[in-house]
């Protein structure tokens, strides 16, 4: 049997799969990985991995860097919600640290040439950082102390901000009381 940090619960190795804790689309690495539930992995894949490595913002960032995921496909950020504001029709803007800004019609399937004037709007999810920071806080910390940190973390509470929608519960999320250390408590006595 296999223990999954993310159900919390002992499964089998035909329903464990490896978990990059580090997703490589954000700059992880192979052998920096975990077993845990499959069907539970693909879940977090897509929900909070996958939404991460696709924000707009941080594809900025992984454009700049040339951070590539398993398909080693350049990372692009573009903004799919634009509208050239000379004809109103709707346009992408791909912006790409090499080729520059490129503005892609989707009616006629080509690139527009010339000065353009476009309204872009992009949406960002602000807690899928934290959520992200969970999964990682949940598997790093089982990847280096093992049964240490099933044993003796509250990794419940965890678990809970990576699988929440925070905003939706307040009054859970205003009960986590786990912390990373103690000298970040509002007093600055470590013993209280």
């Amino acid at each position: 049997m296999i223990y999954c940090p993310y159900t919390d619960r002992e499964i089998s190795e035909s329903e464990a799969n490896r978990e990059h804790i580090i997703p490589l689309s954000l700059g992880g690495l192979d052998g920096f990985e975990i077993p845990v539930c499959k069907n539970f992995n693909s879940k977090v894949g897509s929900k909070i991995d996958g939404a991460l490595a696709n924000d707009f913002l941080i594809l900025m960032k992984r454009n700049e860097l040339d951070v590539r995921g398993h398909s080693n496909k350049k990372p692009k950020a573009v903004a799919k919600k634009s509208t050239d504001t000379s004809t109103g029709k709707p346009v992408q803007v791909a912006f790409d640290k090499y080729e520059g800004l490129k503005v892609w019609c989707p009616i006629t399937k080509q690139y527009l040439q010339g000065e353009r004037t476009f309204q872009s709007s992009v949406s960002l999810d602000m807690d899928v950082g934290l959520k992200f920071v969970a999964k990682v806080a949940l598997s790093a910390g089982y990847f280096v102390y093992g049964e240490l940190f099933r044993n003796h973390v509250r990794h419940d509470e965890i678990r809970f901000i990576m699988n929440h929608d925070l905003r939706k519960s307040p009054s859970q999320a205003a009960t986590i009381s786990t912390r990373v250390d103690d000298r970040f408590k509002q007093d600055g006595n470590p013993e209280s």
